[in-house]
């Protein structure tokens, strides 16, 4: 007789907010909870202070001219 397993599914939550975790924790994001749901604001200023030229460098490659 063979012993069954139960499989239990991915904790897709856990997967989603672990990087928003870690962005929170490095002061690069603000987030705010409503409800069930979680507002994500990038902190620009504080970016750009960080990292010159990160956010003009990505949206150069996400959007090329």
């Amino acid at each position: 007789m063979s012993k069954t397993q139960s499989i239990r599914p991915p904790r897709f939550e856990e997967v989603r907010t672990c990087p928003a975790r870690y962005l929170r924790r490095a002061g690069l994001v603000h987030q705010r909870d409503a409800g069930n749901g979680s507002y994500v604001r990038l902190r620009r200023d504080d970016l750009a202070g960080r990292f010159p030229g990160l956010l003009e460098a990505i949206r150069a490659a996400c959007h090329p001219v």
